[in-house]
């Protein structure tokens, strides 16, 4: 018994053994299959994450403009041109206004030949043709045309407004001899930027065939300045509108400037109210609602006779800067750089900036 128990251990060792040598086979076979299939299996191909475009942080470009309210060239204007020389009204002012690389104002009073002065008290507003030499003195680079008054002279004043500017080398938009020719904005360049101006009206005192200008609306500027800031560095608004003598904006003069930003302005300038009106940021924007009278024969008092240039610095970003250089209107027409510390203060008050500066 003892013999075939020794027997019977040895047959199961053996075959214990032999199992466990087919069982490491079948393993050690099942992992070459798997290490077979995978270095069959091609391997996946990996896209190289994009390089994302570097950001432009040596855009140093900067153009500086210096903005004008409303000039008008007739009424007494003309009368003190006639005495003292046509350059009479922007004599005083001339050197502060070609310190910048632009210049843009608002000429409130198309210009027409061989026409009679019209009266101190008229609403009907004609330009000398001689005070574009005060223009070009104080280095105005282009004009806004489209406000109420540029039907004044009908369609032959306009064209001959458009014909003495364009001698002078002094741009324009707003108005032209089609809705079409309106729109057309005004592109100047400086300091390596292209600036887009569009200029719009509330309306006209009274329509004249033949005489087209833009009618600021929501939708009007909305779909120019989006269309012009495909193709400037920056666009500016030129925005004539607003209640006569009133400090504070009105609704519609708000909506208007207010969308101009939205659809991409970087600055809007107002005039019309004949008065200084608040300044404000908005948005990515700057609005300056009314910049008042800068050559004008109105009575002196209620800021009608005092307001300030706007002397904006515009860089790739928008607007970095905006300084208000007030002034002072004398003997019905010639504006004077205030340098007293409480007249400029009063101006900047008008304004609502404490110190003339944006911040």
């Amino acid at each position: 018994m003892k013999w075939k128990l020794i027997i019977l251990v040895w047959l199961g060792s053996l075959v214990a053994g032999s199992l466990v040598g087919v069982g490491e086979a079948l393993v050690a076979r099942q992992k070459a299959s798997q290490v077979a299939a995978v270095e069959v299996s091609p391997s996946p191909t990996i896209s190289p994450t994009p390089t994302p475009a570097p950001v432009d942080t040596t855009d140093t470009r900067e153009v500086t403009i210096i903005f004008g309210g409303d000039v008008m060239l007739g009424r007494t204007v003309q009368s003190r041109m006639e005495s003292y020389g046509a350059t009479w009204p922007f004599k005083e002012i001339a050197a502060t206004m070609q310190d910048a690389d632009l210049t843009v104002v608002n000429l409130e009073s198309p210009f027409r030949k061989g026409y009679p002065e019209t009266p101190i008290d008229s609403l009907v507003l004609r330009g000398d043709p001689q005070g574009v030499a005060g223009l070009t003195l104080a280095g105005v680079d282009g004009v806004s045309l489209a406000n109420n008054h540029i039907t004044d002279m009908a369609k032959v004043g306009m064209e001959e407004t458009f014909s003495i500017l364009a001698e002078q080398k002094v741009a324009y938009t707003g108005a032209g001899a089609s809705t079409k020719a309106a729109e057309v904005p005004m592109v100047l360049e400086a300091g390596g930027m292209k600036i887009g101006f569009v200029s719009a009206s509330y309306g006209v005192n009274f329509a004249s065939s033949g005489v087209y200008f833009n009618t600021a609306t929501e939708a009007w500027v909305t779909e120019q300045v989006a269309s012009l800031k495909k193709t400037v560095d920056q666009v500016v608004f030129l925005c004539h509108c607003g209640n006569e003598y009133a400090t504070t904006p009105s609704a519609s003069q708000k909506a208007v400037a207010q969308a101009a930003i939205t659809a991409g302005a970087s600055l809007v300038i107002g005039h019309h109210p004949h008065v200084p009106q608040p300044v404000e940021k908005f948005g990515n924007g700057v609005i300056v609602y009314s910049l008042g009278n800068l050559v004008f024969d109105q009575l002196p008092g209620n800021n009608r006779d005092q307001s300030a240039l706007a002397k904006v610095t515009l860089s790739s970003a928008g607007v970095k800067s905006l300084e208000l250089i007030p002034y002072k209107i004398y003997d019905y027409g010639q504006p004077r750089i205030l340098t007293g510390e409480s007249d400029k203060a009063a101006v900047w008050k008008a304004f609502g900036l404490a110190d003339g500066t944006l911040k």
